[in-house]
């Protein structure tokens, strides 16, 4: 601040936030005093006392200006007019009023005849002070006291005259010198000498004393070290008596003395009294410390340096001589080394004990050392330093504080941790020695967190309980070791901890509406709305693309500014669902991501699939229903978008939607349409149509339906054939595991398609056929396990359902089929049985049985028959004339039955009754025999009983039957010689036996096979037919073959296998049901007919085989359709088809019986044909049909083996085509997507989908390629490439530039050819991008508008822009408060445009870009809303002039400590740029600082922000690929270094120069130079002081090492200041400031300077203050001192020079004597009586020198000679006059003065003594007598002649009264 001194000021202090301010506070005034008052004296003046008492002081002072800044007053006494040497103590006194007066007696050291001054302080209420001394005036009242006695050095120069004063009892003014002159503490060297005045006349004992009493006698006072006696008024003392630094007193004894003169007597009083005493001192002060106000080691106010001392002190205690203090007084010297005082001259401050100093001298960083001199009252002196000290006056450089956390990108920061970084501070001199760091809301004030201290460069700032949004500060001040503190810096900072929110991405073109599919597979558009960030705003968007949510796989995140919509380029893969997923960030770097629902890309109509009607999963050709219809589909696919929905209808062959209307179905699957009403039995068709995402559709009708709504009738009721498994003709069976069904339906409009039949018991329990499915089989043999078989005793039924293909179904039940494969459980005949003779009527005797039997049951079917045979022997029924057979009537359990035997009984013969039973399925129980022997029971033996044998019966056969045994046992314990004998088949022949011949099977069925896994049945007959005469019974078994006989059948270990059937013929044999035949397996039935109880045959049937198991399909045989010699699966022909199965089946266990065929639209179904048997055929051929197109036939051929099992083979089906293909879509690459652009010129690829052939398929694809223009199907080459999707031509020789069509068609299964579809076409480009330069620039004119609303401000320019040319666009922007985000928009492209803000607040662009197209554009910059329409500085927009290198296409420029912007001169004129990646690294091509991130296509500019340290080389890798794949890498080339400092700015030099009177020329050098970015400019500016420019505005300087200023009107001792500021090239300045230049247009001035010679002498003193207008003298001849002062300058004196000359003769030549105003020059040979003239002139700091101010000195080395001549004298009345003109002989030019002493005794000077005269007459008076001479007679007269350099001669006369 530049402030006035004495000028009323007032402090105000206003309160604002950011929306308005309080009224301002205002403080007290105070006035600016820059230096304390002066004061006037008015009068000082010591009234003189006795020796030893107080003198009286009056002084009075008054204020030069306000009194009212005194705050008090000092005074006291002192020996100098500086008031170092004092002789009293400070005085305190109060102001009251301008006036101050002051009157106290004050105790001196010594008699107030010593030279003294008043030296008066004022301290002023700022705390400044100054002094200012007087010389005091001396009043005349007191005395001397004449028997003081004086301790003198005699070594000093006045003892000569102090010596020669003794002798006069008064000397006058020289008591001034007597007192001046005593020495109170001396040195070692010093020559004690006490004396008296006037003891010249008297003898005097003196004493050496130790302490101050005169003595009786010395040699016995142990104070007394030595004793003189003299009488010539002194002593000087010898120096061994005197001990260093010990108290001594000279005392003087002198008793009464008489003297007696010529003319008088004097009486001298008594004289017994001792000196103050002395102190010889040998030691110098001790040391002290010195201590100097600094900050640690730094001195930063030089104006007012504060110097204090303490520890000095002396051995000597100065006080015991009324000294004030110990020692004398203390001096300083100031200079750059210790000791030295080349910076201030030696200031002494007296007894004070600190001192402030004013050393502005030095320059920042200099080294001042400040040594204190203490000095003794003996002159010896001790000095002590400070401590090195460096001055730094000036605060820390202003740096700059960087949020590390965003790499000060702005003034955002995202964490509650926030790291701040204080950088670019600096302070060269004493360096920084902290930083004070705040938090608040307004700009410099911390009203958030107080100042806190900060010893490093950074600080972790906790922002937890802040509020989010709020504009806050971050305020450092930088305080250096000197304790200066720089100017706050002040960082705005907003938290926000928050990401974006809100948010939505769409797919599609902005302003058109959302999409989720689109047909354009070469561009995706998305644009995005609703993000939100209240706190720190939004600062950019990247947008990526993937195929997953959230996923970028497909497109990375790259940047795209502020754009709210972006074009992605493709292709892109048809049928992929691509997402586009948008990071929305914030300027604190907080972002949020947003993802699209996707969208599908797709240029292909859907696929057609099929459509089905009915309910089922396939078409139902009949339905059954007319009031609803069911509609599937399926097959219809989009792979690419999608289906969006569907369309279906209902029509007649030859209608549109005539039957039921066109509806939407949206996406179902299926579709029921009810409440309609469809005619019966018409073809119809339902046709669908299917609409993909982007709205293509594709339409399929289904194959023809009928309706059908009545089902199927009964031709041939369902029944069991109970063929040979069941006697009777009953509805049983015995056989359990075989089921034989019968069954047949029809229905006249569609086909029978499923029978099924459901198996049931009559108690509803499990059946193993739960459902049996049949085809088009109109009977059926169920052949069924062994763990399947039915159960014995349960009814079967068989429920038939025969269903046809409209889904009508009818169900016929059959009757109920009763199993029972166990025969009759075996009883017995039950006592009595009786006979009965008589006579029947014939007339013959016959008998009449009457049996009973009982215990014979079937709980399955029950007892249908009984069987009775009477015979004398074991096995024939001659008595009862063959099977006697009894109708069981189950009325009681025993039954009876009478019959008349062939003959009648005797009596006690034995007879045998054999009975067995027969259940209702025809199976027959085991034979119960029993032998009865006929007892009478009547006398006359007409009737009896049967009583039978119950042991000892006999037996039969060599088998051991018998009737008694066990039954099915033989009578074992019987022993017999009967043995049997087996005759052979041949020899039973031989012998005429009877043979037989044993088959399988009943008699009405014979069984070579058989399906049953139960029951097997035999029956033999005669081989020659006949009856069985002479067989006396048959026994029957079962066995495998070649095997044992019931080997397989029966436990041959438990079981006899013969089984005795009497004479029966056939047996039916069904196994437990813990046995089983097995399958494949061969039994044999063999029959033993016994010829007699001894002999039999064994006859045997061919082997039975076991086959469960329909005929087999023989692997890899299958019915071939079209014609026998291969099977077509495809044909064109619609009129007849033949089919062949030769070879198919094969029957392994028995015999394919017969082969029925039908032909169906299904497979198994007989809808076109109906099953017909064509017996063992294996083809048929039919003629005359009607196929349908589009619809699949199967051939169902049913092999039927001999056991009834039967196999059903449906053939693979053929499909009936008539249509081509369909054509797909054809792309020009090989990954299913399309490119423009192709690097190959040996390679055309190609891919395709969508091709379809719903009837027979794709069977290969053609493919071919053509230029364009050139191509001509009918002549181009296509390639068959079978059913691959893809296909690359090679060893091609395409033409860069040249564009190519792909070709694709489709072959189906009957050589149908598809449409040909051409492929887009591809670009053949074979050069990468390349890159440009900005080689110049040409101003293109443009009219710039202003757009100003309440939300922002903006600025907009139309250009013409041309496709491929580069531009550049720049602009300023000035008075910036805040930070700014300004977004540029070309077109709809937007970005954050990059700011570089200089070092002077201002902020540039320079935004280079790429045009992309030709045409007029709009280019928009948006700066915000808190930026001034004025702000916004001039708009250049600039063409480039294009240069093709692509090593300098990357230029790279440093905007911030931690951002670099890139711009990029890349471009592709044939495919354009795809990609293009960025990356940095500190070695080239490396990517150390930032990893490759892609930027936009259109986007020349890049914007890298990383953690980069100064100093850094930093290299910038680029990679751009193009549409065709060829990718270029660009270096920046040479490395940019980081720079975070400014330029080092030293050794500045300000010379000055006046070129007119009111022009002065200043020429500043400087040295300038920045190691990383290099200088870019400097400037400068003057000003009056630092780091103004009120002088002279700042401008660039003339190079960068000086600059040339010429300024008018400056005034002679103006003070400037030269400012320097060097900027570099990243904008940070460096100030560098000059010392004080002053301004020099004159000479100092010399109208109060003089100059005075210090006149020296050798033995004797030194007067000063000569007479006006005579020279002064000296008697010294070899030295000159000389003085001098008072030369002004308002500039700056900054050396005196000199010279010295002698009557022209040069004795010293011109001598510079710095800055010294005193000056010596010792060993010169100088001439006694020669005039000596000396020239001083002053020079100012502009070389000017002032005129010279003279002064001459006469060098007198002889006293005054004699000339030989009397002095003449007169003596009358009484009076005697003296005149001794010409009795010296004397230098003219010298100042003399005369002493006269007149006694009247020679020595004395009683009549007359006058110590001081200049005239050479005097008037005598001549009394009568005197003390000394009562008798007057002579006088004694001395005359000494002194010049006033000391030199005298005496001239002694005397004369005669």
């Amino acid at each position: 601040m530049n402030v006035e001194a004495q000028t009323m000021y007032k402090a105000s202090v206003q309160l604002c936030n950011n929306v308005r301010c309080l009224s301002p506070i205002h403080s007290k005034a105070f006035t600016i005093e820059l230096e304390a008052p002066d004061i006037s004296f008015i009068k000082t003046e010591l009234i003189l006392a006795d020796a030893g008492e107080c003198v009286d002081f009056q002084a009075s002072w008054q204020i030069i200006g306000q009194s009212d800044n005194v705050a008090f007053y000092q005074w006291s006494v002192s020996r100098d007019a500086i008031g170092g040497q004092l002789l009293s103590v400070w005085e305190n006194v109060r102001p009251n009023g301008t006036v101050v007066k002051v009157a106290k007696c004050v105790v001196l050291p010594g008699h107030g005849h010593l030279t003294s001054f008043l030296c008066v302080r004022v301290f002023s209420v700022s705390g400044l002070a100054k002094t200012s001394c007087q010389k005091m005036n001396k009043g005349e009242s007191g005395s001397y006291s004449k028997t003081s006695v004086y301790d003198f050095d005699s070594s000093s120069v006045s003892w000569v005259v102090i010596k020669k004063m003794l002798s006069s009892s008064d000397i006058g003014q020289h008591y001034v010198l007597l007192h001046d002159s005593e020495m109170n503490i001396g040195n070692v060297d010093s020559s004690v000498t006490g004396a008296l005045m006037y003891g010249s006349e008297r003898s005097v004992t003196w004493y050496l004393m130790k302490l101050q009493y005169v003595p009786q006698t010395c040699d016995s006072d142990i104070n007394c070290v030595v004793k003189y006696d003299t009488d010539h008024g002194y002593i000087e003392l010898d120096r061994k008596y005197i001990s260093p630094n010990k108290l001594y007193f000279i005392c003087a004894y002198s008793n009464y003395t008489v003297i007696e003169g010529e003319y008088f007597t004097e009486i001298l009083e008594k004289i017994s009294s001792c000196s103050n005493g002395f102190i010889l001192d040998s030691s110098p002060p001790t040391k002290g410390e010195v201590h100097v106000h600094n900050h640690r080691g730094f001195i930063s106010n030089p104006q007012h340096v504060i110097v204090t001392w303490t520890g000095f002190d002396d051995n000597i205690d100065a006080t015991v001589f009324g000294y004030p203090e110990k020692l004398h007084y203390f001096s300083i010297r100031t200079g750059t080394t210790a000791g030295s005082s080349n910076i201030l001259e030696i200031v002494r401050t007296g007894m004070e004990t600190s001192a402030i100093l004013n050393v502005s001298a030095p320059s920042d960083g200099s080294q001042v050392f400040f040594t204190v001199n203490a000095t003794d009252y003996a002159g010896l002196s001790t000095s002590s330093e400070s401590l090195e000290l460096i001055m730094d006056t000036s605060p820390p450089v202003c740096g700059r504080v960087t949020i590390v956390n965003n790499l000060q990108r702005n003034i955002f920061i995202n964490r509650e941790l926030a790291t701040v970084r204080f950088e670019g501070f600096s302070d060269p001199h004493s360096g920084l020695d902290y930083f004070n760091v705040g938090i608040g809301t307004i700009e410099g004030v911390t009203d958030i967190m107080s100042e806190t201290k900060v010893s490093i460069d950074y600080m972790e700032l906790n922002l937890a309980q802040m509020i989010d949004g709020h504009l806050c500060f971050i305020i450092v001040q930088a305080i250096n070791r000197a304790g200066l503190v720089s100017k706050s810096v002040s960082k705005r900072f907003v938290l926000d901890r928050t990401a974006p929110t809100g948010g939505h991405v769409l797919d599609g073109i902005k302003g058109a509406g959302e999409i989720d599919f689109q047909s354009d597979i070469y561009v995706i558009n998305a644009y995005w709305k609703d993000f939100y960030d209240p706190e720190s705003s939004l600062a950019f968007f990247k947008v990526g693309l993937g195929t997953d949510p959230y996923q970028t796989d497909v497109r990375s995140l790259k940047d795209v500014g502020m754009m709210t919509e972006v074009s992605l380029n493709g292709p892109f893969v048809p049928g992929q669902k691509y997402f586009v997923t948008v990071e929305a960030c914030n300027n604190a770097n907080l972002c949020t991501r947003r993802v699209s629902d996707g969208l599908i890309v797709d240029n292909s109509p859907p696929v057609r699939g099929l459509v089905h009607v009915g309910p089922g999963e396939g078409h139902d050709k009949y339905l059954g229903h007319r009031s609803s219809i069911r509609i599937s589909w399926q097959g219809f696919e989009d792979p690419q978008s999608d289906i969006g929905h569907f369309k279906v209808c209902v029509s007649t062959p030859k209608g549109e939607c005539d039957v039921v209307g066109l509806s939407n179905r949206l996406l179902h699957s299926s579709s029921i349409i009810s409440n309609i009403t469809l005619p019966i039995n018409i073809s119809l068709i339902a046709t669908l149509w299917a609409f993909n995402g982007v709205g293509m559709n594709v339409s399929k009708a289904s194959d023809i339906f009928l309706i059908d709504d009545t089902p199927p009738v009964v031709v041939k009721a369902p029944k069991f054939l109970l063929k040979y498994n069941s006697a009777n003709c009953k509805p049983s069976q015995w056989e359990k595991s075989i089921l034989l069904v019968e069954l047949e339906f029809k229905d006249d409009i569609s086909p029978i398609v499923r029978r099924e039949i459901s198996l049931k018991t009559h108690h509803e329990g499990h059946t193993p056929v739960e459902s049996l499915v049949l085809g088009s089989e109109r009977h059926v043999t169920v052949s069924l396990n062994g763990t399947n078989w039915l159960n014995d005793g349960d009814k079967y039924y068989a429920i038939v359902t025969s269903c046809n293909a409209a889904g009508q179904c009818s169900s016929e039940r059959t009757s109920d089929l009763l199993i029972d494969s166990t025969p009759p459980h075996l009883g017995g005949f039950k006592q009595p049985l009786t006979w009965t003779n008589y006579i029947d009527t014939l007339g013959n005797k016959v008998t009449n049985l009457s049996l009973k039997w009982y215990g014979f049951h079937d709980q399955e079917s029950g007892i249908e028959n009984y069987y009775v045979t009477v015979s004398r022997s074991y096995s024939f029924h001659e008595l009862s004339n063959g099977v006697i057979k009894i109708e069981n009537t189950n009325r009681s359990e025993t039954i009876q039955t009478s019959f008349v035997l062939t003959e009648s009984v005797f009596l006690h013969e034995s007879i045998i009754l054999s009975i067995w039973a027969q259940n209702n399925v025809g199976l027959n129980s085991s034979i119960a025999r029993v032998t009865v022997n006929v007892l009478s029971a009547t006398s006359r033996n007409e009737m009896g009983i049967l009583e039978i044998e119950k042991h000892s019966c006999d037996i039969h056969f060599c088998t051991k039957d018998c009737t008694c045994a066990v039954i099915g046992r033989p009578c074992v314990e019987i022993s017999t010689n009967v043995t049997c004998s087996d005759i052979s088949y041949t020899d039973a022949q031989n012998q005429n036996l009877s043979t037989f011949d044993v088959y399988g099977g009943l008699p009405h069925e014979i069984l070579n096979v058989s399906a049953s896994l139960a029951c097997l049945s035999g029956h033999w007959s005669r081989t020659n037919g006949g009856s069985t005469e002479n067989i006396h019974r048959f026994e029957w078994s079962i066995g495998v073959h070649r095997h044992a006989v019931g080997e397989g059948v029966f436990d041959l270990k438990l079981e006899n296998p013969w089984n005795d059937v009497g004479l029966r013929l056939e047996f039916i044999h069904c196994l437990p049901v813990n046995r089983s035949l097995v399958h494949e397996e061969r039994y044999v039935v063999y029959v033993r007919a016994w010829y007699s109880e001894r002999t039999f045959t064994v006859f045997k049937s061919s082997p039975i085989m076991i086959d469960q198991t329909p005929p087999n399909v023989r692997r890899g045989r299958f019915i071939r359709e079209g014609n026998c010699l291969e099977d077509l699966d495809f044909i064109d022909w619609t009129k007849n088809i033949m089919a062949c199965w030769d070879g198919v089946f094969t029957e392994q266990q028995s015999f394919i019986d017969h082969f029925s065929v039908s032909l169906g639209t299904s497979p198994h179904n007989d809808d076109i044909l109906q099953q017909i048997e064509v017996g063992l055929s294996t083809n048929i051929s039919l003629n005359n049909i009607s196929l349908n197109p589009g619809t699949r036939y199967y051939f169902t051929v049913i092999a039927v083996n001999g056991v009834g099992l039967h196999t059903a083979l449906a053939s693979d089906g053929f499909f009936i085509d008539t249509d081509n293909p369909i054509h797909g879509v054809v792309f020009n690459t090989i990954e299913h997507k399309n490119s423009d652009f192709q690097k190959s010129t040996a390679t055309f690829k190609l891919s395709w989908h969508g091709f379809q052939d719903h009837f027979s398929g794709i069977k290969h694809y053609l493919v071919a390629f053509a230029n364009e223009g050139e191509y001509n199907e009918s002549n181009m080459t296509f390639t068959n490439v079978g059913l691959s999707n893809k296909y690359s031509f090679t060893n091609l020789s395409f033409v860069h530039g040249e564009s190519y069509f792909g070709f694709v068609k489709a072959v189906d299964a009957v050589g149908h050819e598809s449409a040909t579809v051409r492929s887009p076409k591809q670009t053949i480009d074979t050069t990468p991008p390349k890159g440009v330069s900005c080689g110049s620039t040409k101003t293109i004119q443009i009219d710039v508008s202003h757009n100003v609303t309440h939300e922002s401000v903006s600025l907009w320019f139309n250009a013409y822009l041309s496709k491929d040319s580069m531009y550049v666009v720049n602009g300023k922007i000035k008075d910036v408060t805040y930070e700014l985000n300004p977004i540029l928009q070309i077109d709809k492209y937007s970005l954050p445009l990059p700011l570089q803000k200089h070092h002077d607040g201002w902020f540039e662009y320079h935004y280079m870009f790429i045009s992309p197209l030709t045409g007029l554009q709009t280019i928009t910059i948006e700066f915000g809303k808190l930026l001034a329409e004025h702000s916004i500085q001039n708009v250049d927009f600039e063409v480039c002039q294009l240069v093709e290198n692509n090593s300098i296409a990357i230029s790279v420029n440093q905007i911030g400590p931690y951002s670099l912007t890139v711009s990029l001169g890349i471009l592709d004129s044939e495919s354009e740029l795809k990609t293009v990646f960025l990356g940095a690294g500190t070695t080239e091509g490396g990517f150390q600082i930032k990893p490759l991130f892609e930027i936009h296509n259109r986007n020349n500019f890049g914007v890298i922000l990383a953690p980069f340290v100064h100093g850094a080389p930093i290299f910038i890798t680029a990679i751009a690929e193009n549409h065709a794949g060829l990718t270029s890498v660009f270096h920046s080339g040479k490395a940019l270094t980081i720079d975070h400092t400014g330029p080092i700015v030293s050794d500045i030099s300000v010379d000055v120069s006046v070129i007119t009177d009111n022009s002065t020329q200043l020429l500043t050098t400087w040295t300038a130079k920045d190691g990383e970015s290099g200088v870019q400019y400097c400037s400068c500016f003057i000003g009056s002081t630092p780091l103004s420019a009120d002088i002279q505005e700042e401008r660039d300087s003339d190079t960068l090492q000086f600059c040339q200023s010429y300024i008018r009107d400056l005034s002679h001792g103006d003070r400037v200041f030269l400012t320097v500021k060097c900027v570099n090239k990243v904008e940070i300045a460096t100030t560098l400031v000059s010392r004080p230049v002053i301004i020099y247009l004159e000479p100092p001035s010399n109208s109060q300077a003089f100059v005075r010679f210090l006149p020296s002498g050798q033995e004797s003193f030194s007067m000063s203050g000569p007479l006006s207008g005579q020279f002064s003298a000296q008697s010294n001849s070899s030295l000159l001192q000389m003085e001098w002062n008072n030369f002004e300058d308002p500039s700056e004196i900054t050396s005196f020079s000199y010279r010295i000359q002698s009557n022209g003769d040069i004795v010293v030549e011109w001598t510079d004597a710095d800055r010294k105003d005193t000056f010596s020059n010792e060993h010169l040979e100088l001439k006694s009586g020669q005039i000596y003239t000396t020239e001083v002139h002053a020079v100012n700091g502009g070389g000017f020198t002032s005129s010279s101010v003279n002064s001459s000195l006469i060098v007198a080395s002889d006293p005054p000679a004699l000339t030989g001549f009397p002095m003449s004298a007169v003596f009358a009345n009484g009076k005697l006059t003296l005149n001794w003109k010409s009795v010296f002989n004397t230098i003219m030019e010298v100042p003399i003065h005369y002493s006269l002493v007149v006694g009247s005794r020679d020595g004395f000077s009683d009549i007359a003594d006058v110590n001081y005269t200049r005239d050479h007459v005097y008037d005598v008076i001549v009394p009568s007598s005197t003390f000394v001479s009562p008798n007057l007679n002579e006088l004694y007269i001395k005359v000494t002649c002194t010049y006033s350099t000391g030199l005298f001669t005496t001239y002694s006369t005397s004369y005669k009264l």
